[in-house]
């Protein structure tokens, strides 16, 4: 969305999807993505060498304690800074960092339940405790969201659809954790160029408008 926002030629597009989303309610989540102008990989490397390591290879990067603790903490102190500077500008939205659930050094006896007991990862619970960052979200990619898969249909995006925000509405009803969902991505007609498959266009499909609606139920709970 940012590159079609970029271009004068296609920005209206975004402006269709927001006003889409507005006449039913919903709220807009911005995904800001970034390349690693930092040099990526062989520049970790390469400090950690200029720091007394004896490294080869830039795949090292995924391996050497010393390279991933370069890393892990670019990633923290980048995000303290970013998002300070972000709420300094607009303190009137939620901020949120997208980041995977690992356990980190914030938790290390719990470090064993990582995906595939991995023991490296962005620190979850340490980069969400971070002042100015508002909820922390989870991913889940459910096959009957993926358009391209033998056996997907409308009606069965919209059964998981439902049983997802009835599952998030008595959770947050209750006053457990989860308080809110956010499906990937929203688009309006004619931005097929960024479409990947997991795309919802609210005018093709008004009844799956109508079940993630859930923008003006929750705000029944505040």
């Amino acid at each position: 969305m940012m590159v079609l926002a970029a271009d004068p030629s296609t920005r209206d597009k975004v402006t269709d999807t927001f006003r889409e989303a507005s006449k039913y309610g919903m709220n807009i989540a911005r995904a800001w993505a970034f390349n690693d102008d930092f040099g990526g990989k062989p520049k970790y490397v390469h400090w950690a060498n200029r720091c007394g390591q004896n490294l080869s290879n830039e795949d090292e990067f995924f391996t050497n304690p010393f390279v991933k603790e370069f890393y892990k903490n670019h990633v923290k102190n980048w995000i303290k800074e970013m998002a300070a500077h972000a709420k300094s500008i607009d303190n009137h939205h939620l901020l949120e960092i997208r980041l995977e659930g690992f356990y980190g050094e914030s938790m290390p006896a719990k470090k064993q339940y990582n995906p595939n007991n991995n023991p490296t990862g962005t620190d979850f619970i340490s980069n969400d405790l971070i002042t100015e960052i508002d909820f922390a979200t989870i991913h889940i990619y459910p096959e009957q969201l993926d358009s391209k898969l033998a056996g997907y249909s409308l009606e069965k995006r919209d059964e998981y659809f439902q049983r997802i925000y009835t599952a998030i509405y008595n959770s947050a009803s209750s006053g457990e954790s989860c308080a809110g969902g956010l499906f990937w991505q929203l688009l309006t007609l004619g931005m097929d160029m960024t479409a990947d498959d997991h795309q919802v266009v609210l005018q093709q499909c008004p009844s799956t408008a109508c079940i993630i609606e859930q923008s003006r139920k929750l705000s029944s709970l505040t």
